[in-house]
């Protein structure tokens, strides 16, 4: 988020020196392989909602689906087309801040930008053992240790390849993501028996927990559309392939939030019965969060964030 809020002051004062450009040999991305990158990054499928939906419940949780990208993400993604086309250089956000507010903003943007992606790198990892640790329970002890310590190895050398590795990875990761979660749309739209936006909030919950929670987890799950920036250099005529990225992106994060979750509330007479959340099924909240596929998205999302 600081990254976005940085580059959004960056679009008023930055100032373009005319006639500069930077040439690479490095082995770029296609638009094609930049989209899953993009994706895998910022969205990665249908999942981190189950909070959203125990807290704000189901109704609030759509509505803030439809809303909260008109106010956060395309304005930001609008931000970061903009810049790229402008300034397509290698470092993006953190290049920005540099040249709009000095070394010590633009050092404070890359240096906290870099001291997340560690915190946020090993956190997937740990939640990728943690999912599989629940099919295989036989992993215990070290063992966890020894999964997650594999896997940013071979996520790491994913990365250390280049962006034309990791878009393939990702390419994918996310068709296998996919395939289960258009077949759930489908069959969701065909035994559609109510109206998904109800109920709209959870009874006896404080407003703070219904509508800040739910609106803090969609900023974050709407966030990150400006730090693929900082590879620029590395993708193929970057001034015009980053607009064009976001805008098949953005779309397509909107409508991987918002149909999966509204078909399944449309077709289940029993919300909490749905495998993907489980709002008051106390007794099984853990095993429902455990069995949906967010650990496929902490693989994806690592492998692009690193």
């Amino acid at each position: 988020m600081f990254g976005a809020f940085c580059c959004t002051l960056a679009a008023i004062f930055i100032v373009i020196a005319p006639g500069s450009s930077t040439t690479s040999t490095v082995r770029k991305a296609s638009l094609f392989y930049f989209v899953f990158v993009m994706f895998s990054y910022t969205t990665g499928g249908p999942f981190g909602v189950e909070e959203m939906v125990t807290t704000s419940g189901p109704g609030m949780t759509l509505i803030y689906h439809l809303l909260i990208p008109l106010f956060w993400c395309i304005p930001v993604s609008l931000v970061a087309a903009e810049l790229t086309t402008a300034m397509p250089v290698e470092g993006g956000f953190y290049r920005w801040t540099r040249a709009a507010f000095g070394d010590f903003l633009g050092f404070l943007a890359g240096w906290w930008n870099w001291s997340a992606s560690f915190l946020l790198g090993g956190s997937y990892a740990v939640l990728f053992t943690d999912y599989l640790t629940f099919y295989f329970p036989q992993i215990a002890g070290w063992k966890p240790w020894l999964v997650s310590f594999i896997l940013i190895s071979l996520i790491a050398w994913i990365n250390i390849r280049g962006i034309q590795m990791v878009g393939k990875a990702a390419t994918v990761f996310e068709i296998f993501i996919f395939v289960p979660v258009i077949a759930m749309i489908v069959l969701g739209l065909a035994k559609w028996h109510h109206n998904p936006f109800v109920p709209l909030v959870p009874p006896n919950q404080p407003f703070a927990k219904v509508f800040g929670v739910g609106l803090a987890l969609g900023l974050w799950l709407y966030s990150g559309y400006e730090q693929l920036s900082s590879v620029a250099e590395e993708v193929e005529n970057a001034q015009r392939s980053y607009p064009r990225a976001l805008a098949i992106v953005v779309p397509l994060s909107i409508a991987t939030y918002f149909l999966p979750w509204s078909a399944t509330w449309r077709c289940s007479t029993a919300p909490c019965s749905l495998p993907l959340a489980c709002p008051s099924r106390s007794p099984k909240t853990d095993t429902c969060r455990r069995s949906s596929p967010a650990g496929i998205r902490a693989t994806a999302r690592l492998g692009s964030r690193s």
